[in-house]
């Protein structure tokens, strides 16, 4: 059960906290001069990311302090705390503040001056030090910051505002701050940092900061050096902002400023929490269009009045933003976080598993929309974790379409969104062809660029649906059986390869489709083996396919991250990753591809080809339980050249695949 003092905002914190900073112990600090400005790389006609504020203006006073033994003595401490050598912050020692035995909470107290009518800011950085085996299902704590002011005498002076912000439970650097006026009477500030921490646990501080602040504008310039015509305007989209006025109010101000500092183009927006922001800059028809623009934020606060507490920032200062167009497909390819991308998607995922199928190579995730405040949420994580999401907006089928339109109107311009799921299994929901080709239609409609799915489970369904769609997936579950008692046979796994067969043969021409693989295990489904997950895995790639999705993440009774088979999944996106050049492109056709292979029996390999830049990979899947022989033979414009290998030599003339093994072998042609 969670400490009384952190149960009220544990829901919050999850929300804000989302996008922890997860620099390194001797990462260069969150106060950085040199990130005032971002330059995004591959500038699209989008820029998305999140508003940050430079380094606050600074009083004559404020400073860092330095973490020594003089620090320590000059603390009221509640536990134990200790200058830490080992464990450096931009080089320097730390604090490490800890419980005392059979003790939970912990804290260390700082008494400053203060000058009456005067902003001050407060700010450290801080994690959490778990113990080294933390037992089942106990849960961790985490440290605030606060700031109170006393009197002459040191009474507490009490006011309305709350001045104090918290960490995460996690285990990365995060930088934490208190900034408030001075209330009258005061003469004294009590810089306090309060922690819970279970057994052997603690919290390491640093960059500890203190001093008077000024109420100034400040102001960021988000999209330097663009250049804009009047034929493509320029759409900015601001995720969040991570400047807030905690009782003050102030103006958010968007301008279009030329290189001779003109502004062209002026934006107001009162409300700071009104977000995500969206504007369309179009450029004005007296501007010329050979210039290059810059596009500057402006965070603009109120004259304070007593008890405004100013500016606060809570969250970590990071440099997160770039230019991404809109989701779409592209030479039957996914387009989507500014670039083509072979989709590695997962169902039944949930936004507290996004770090780690992150860490695992997933760059999608299946999932129901929910109102509009939970999928902005949800693709808000998703867009901070660096991956994609395919909605399944709800109410999409005629008679039913409110909420869908009010969802694409508020979330269809997310860089996160990379495309909708019209339906899983049709049939089985009762919903025809002609209701999908509406459907599809009519979502299209709301959004134009975002692709939608479908996905179908048998082969005598594919050509009614396939056809109704911009997407088309299917889940061959070779492995699934029919009753317990052939639970543990060896299925011949080229089920795979024969829909993945039927499908790229049916469906029309610029759209594309993915393949599902089970990845789970079910009262009468095993979960596959090792190599029987790479083999169904690269099936897919090898079919042509423009991605990949595995069923499931989480069912009854099964998750897979904690299942060793999660390794595998992890090492197939790995690769996946690294062959991405090639797998964003669609595979050669057989009387393209410089090398043909054949295998020793008939049907027993499945092989493609494909080029970038003019290299060559060729993928092959043994889709037998046996060993199988491969020769290989040179065809076209390779007849008489040198096929070489990645490592020098020269391509070989035969092989041996093992029983389900995958092979490629990345090649030129001089």
């Amino acid at each position: 059960m969670k400490h009384p003092i952190f149960l009220a905002q544990s829901v919050l914190l999850t929300a804000i906290l989302q996008t922890a900073l997860t620099a390194s112990l001797d990462a260069v600090p969150p106060w950085d001069e040199k990130k005032k400005t971002l330059e995004p790389q591959d500038v699209d006609r989008l820029f998305v990311g999140d508003l940050y504020p430079p380094t606050m203006p600074l009083g004559e006073s404020l400073c860092p302090w330095q973490v020594n033994d003089a620090l320590l003595a000059e603390a009221q401490t509640d536990g134990v705390m200790q200058v830490d050598a080992e464990t450096t912050l931009n080089g320097q020692p730390t604090l490490r503040l800890q419980a005392a035995e059979g003790q939970t909470a912990c804290g260390a107290t700082w008494v400053k001056p203060v000058e009456e009518g005067r902003t001050y800011r407060f700010a450290a950085v801080a994690r959490r030090a778990p113990p080294a085996e933390p037992k089942e299902g106990q849960p961790f704590g985490g440290c605030r910051l606060r700031l109170t002011w006393r009197d002459e005498a040191g009474k507490l002076i009490l006011t309305r505002d709350r001045l104090e912000a918290r960490t995460s439970n996690e285990t990365a650097w995060m930088q934490v701050e208190a900034v408030g006026l001075t209330p009258s009477g005061a003469r004294q500030a009590a810089l306090a940092i309060e922690g819970v921490c279970q057994p052997g646990e603690s919290f390491a501080l640093g960059d500890f900061r203190w001093g008077p602040v000024q109420m100034a504008p400040v102001e960021v310039t988000l999209f330097p050096r663009v250049l804009l015509s009047r034929a493509e305007p320029l759409t900015i989209r601001i995720a969040r902002s991570h400047v807030s006025s905690v009782t003050a109010d102030g103006t958010m101000r968007i301008e279009l400023v030329g290189a001779d500092g003109k502004v062209h183009r002026q934006w107001r927006e009162k409300r700071l929490v009104t977000l995500p922001w969206t504007r369309t800059i179009q450029l004005p028809k007296d501007a010329p269009t050979d210039e290059q623009f810059w596009v500057r934020v402006a965070i603009e606060p109120v004259k304070p009045y007593p008890g405004a507490q100013g500016w606060q920032w809570r969250e970590p200062v990071f440099a997160g933003s770039r230019a991404e167009g809109p989701a779409r497909l592209k030479d039957e390819r996914f387009v989507f976080q500014g670039r083509k991308r072979f989709l590695i998607g997962a169902y039944h995922a949930q936004p507290e598993d996004y770090a780690v199928l992150k860490a695992a190579g997933f760059n999608a995730i299946l999932a129901k929309a929910g109102p509009v405040a939970e999928a902005t949420q949800k693709l808000d994580a998703l867009h901070a974790a660096g991956m994609a999401g395919l909605f399944d907006p709800g109410n999409r089928f005629r008679g039913h379409q409110a909420r869908t339109r009010e969802l694409a109107a508020a979330i269809g311009s997310h860089p996160a969104l990379a495309a909708w799921v019209l339906c899983d299994e049709p049939t089985r929901h009762g919903v025809g062809p002609r209701e999908c080709a509406w459907a599809c239609e009519w979502l299209k409609s709301l959004t134009p660029e975002i692709p939608v799915f479908l996905n179908d489970t048998g082969p005598y369904q594919f050509h009614r649906f396939i056809s109704t769609v911009d997407v088309f997936s299917a889940d061959p579950y070779p492995v699934a059986t029919k009753s317990k008692e052939e639970i543990t046979a060896d299925p011949p796994l080229d089920m795979v390869t024969r829909w993945m067969t039927l499908i790229r043969n049916a469906k029309p021409s610029g759209r594309a489709f993915v393949g599902v693989i089970g990845s789970y295990a079910g009262e009468n489904t095993r979960a596959p083996t090792d190599l029987e997950l790479k083999n169904m895995a690269w099936q897919v790639v090898a079919g042509g396919a423009a991605g990949l999705k595995y069923y499931s993440i989480r069912d009854p009774d099964w998750y897979l991250p904690k299942e060793p088979l999660f390794k595998t999944v992890a090492e197939i996106n790995r690769d996946l990753q690294a062959l991405e050049p090639w797998l964003i492109t669609r595979p050669l056709a057989s009387d393209e591809a410089p090398i043909q292979a054949q295998a020793d029996l008939p049907d027993a390999l499945v092989a493609a080809t494909w080029e970038s830049e003019g290299r060559y990979l060729l993928l092959l899947v043994n889709l037998e339980r046996t060993e199988r022989k491969v020769s290989f033979r040179k065809s076209g414009p390779a007849e008489d050249a040198k096929c070489m290998l990645d490592n020098g030599r020269a391509f070989p003339r035969r092989v041996t695949l093992k029983p389900l093994e995958t092979v490629w072998h990345r090649f030129k042609v001089d």
